[in-house]
């Protein structure tokens, strides 16, 4: 079953003892799992904050039961505080992915390796949960219906595609779909250029150059990582991402590339390692080196196999759409089939109905649902076909502002500068009544008498000054 960490982050504070609330809520399409995982709740007792003040971090597995947008919430709050400090998240909980590893006839060895990092329970005959199910597919038979059921495909080493496979994978990529090409010792360039780069309009995020030297001569290692990207983030937080020994004895030079892709991975060499591209809805990698001993040490190394596990979840994302979203930013979704108006309903975090403000427009054979202006934090539930038996209700998350994510209060003396310094007065809600308190009387004060008298004398003045300026004009 799928796994996702949930993190909490304290600010630093000298606070011993905190409840972290953990909330699974509205597992789409799932009405009795999520009645069952509704309001778990655990108590933690053990000290967050170390003896300086510095910041522990805790984290929590959560495991899902079944597919499907999944809203995590986490507080976390001192012992007798009213007001948690809480995050809202949410998780696409998927099941495995169905990749179809694509190799030329007689040449299936060259997606050995790509098939066990993808599914090593499988491929080592043990028992696991997998994350994903892979299928073998050689170049002469892929159409659209070996794509049907998959969400990644991998052209592993493929020498030349031809018209009817490029058509095909152009098809299943720009309705969702994902792919990575991955060329090797078989592999064409020109063909390669003509077919799938096409002039930066291919599937291809970037056209290639012809191979290094068989002899290892042009050899180069793994040089950097973009741990900000979706493929690696695994890596952040790590002060060495990189792990030494990745060297790749031959690879493409990829040039040029396409404006809009992202460079995730290079060389020491400054070529690209691991290029992103997007076509249509859905998302394309190209490996600028094989996946095989020969080409060198990557798949023998231990970034490999959560490198390739992540590539196909990234990958297969492209029809997720992302859930979470800063505040003032617009909620999007892509829904296959037509909606109209009725059909839809969005409730943000205070409980408000904001389905009037929801815009709905037809794209072919879907529907793109759009918010403008979620700028209140918290979970925005969308309702699609409300009171219907096939009702689905997809969460979006409002992250609160980074500034605002602080759990500590502020103590007595802290609050009593802060006044100073603003002029201004505390009112405790729970002691004091509000309205009261803001309506107290205000002591009038009469203004000074030589201010009236210099302002009457301005106006005689100018009165005087203007009847002068008559009779000279005169």
């Amino acid at each position: 079953p799928p796994v996702f960490p949930v993190v909490v982050r304290p600010s630093k504070a000298s606070i011993d003892h905190v409840k972290a609330a953990l909330a699974f809520c509205e597992l789409a399409g799932d009405a009795h799992t999520a009645a069952n995982l509704a309001d778990e709740t655990l108590e933690l007792t053990s000290q967050l904050w170390g003896a300086g003040g510095e910041g522990r971090t805790l984290g929590i597995k959560c495991r899902f039961g079944s597919a499907g947008s999944a809203l995590v919430s986490a507080s976390v709050a001192p012992e007798g505080s009213a007001a948690p400090w809480a995050t809202n998240r949410v998780v696409e909980v998927v099941d495995p992915i169905g990749v179809l590893l694509v190799t030329d006839g007689g040449n299936e060895q060259a997606g050995r390796l790509v098939g066990a990092a993808l599914a090593p329970f499988h491929a080592a005959g043990r028992e696991g949960a997998d994350g994903a199910t892979v299928t073998a597919c050689s170049t002469d038979r892929l159409d659209a219906s070996r794509l049907g059921g998959n969400r990644v495909a991998i052209l592993c080493d493929v020498s030349e595609a031809s018209g009817s496979v490029i058509r095909a994978l152009e098809r299943f990529v720009y309705d969702g779909g994902g792919l990575l090409l991955a060329p090797g010792a078989m592999t064409r360039v020109a063909p390669f250029n003509a077919t799938l780069w096409r002039g930066g309009a291919g599937l291809s995020p970037a056209g290639l150059g012809e191979p290094t030297p068989p002899d290892g001569s042009g050899a180069t290692a793994l040089a950097g990582v973009d741990v900000g990207d979706p493929i690696f983030a695994f890596l952040a937080g790590r002060s060495d991402p990189i792990p030494p020994g990745i060297v790749a004895r031959r690879h493409f030079p990829a040039h040029p590339i396409r404006a809009d892709a992202h460079v995730s991975a290079t060389f020491a060499s400054g070529d690209a390692m691991l290029i992103e591209g997007s076509f249509g809805r859905g998302r394309v990698a190209l490996l600028t080196t094989a996946p095989t001993e020969r080409w060198g040490t990557l798949p023998l190394g231990n970034l490999f196999v959560p490198m390739m596990q992540s590539l196909a979840l990234h990958l297969a994302g492209g029809t997720l759409g992302d859930h979470n979203v800063a505040p003032g930013a617009a909620l999007e979704l892509s829904w296959a089939g037509s909606l109209a108006a009725g059909e839809v309903r969005l409730i943000g975090p205070d409980g408000a109905d904001e389905t009037g403000d929801v815009q709905l427009m037809r794209t072919g054979d879907r529907t793109e649902v759009r918010y403008e202006g979620a700028a209140l934090p918290g979970a925005y539930r969308l309702t699609i076909h409300p009171g219907r038996a096939d009702e689905t209700t997809i969460p979006f998350a409002v992250a609160m502002p980074a500034g605002e994510a602080d759990p500590r209060g502020l103590a007595e003396a802290a609050r009593g500068a802060l006044a100073e310094r603003l002029g201004a007065r505390w009112i405790d809600a729970r002691e004091d009544d509000i309205a009261v308190a803001v309506a107290a009387p205000r002591a009038a004060r009469a203004m000074d008498a030589t201010l009236l008298l210099s302002v009457l004398a301005l106006g005689v003045l100018e009165l005087s000054l203007a009847r002068l300026w008559t009779a000279g004009g005169a």
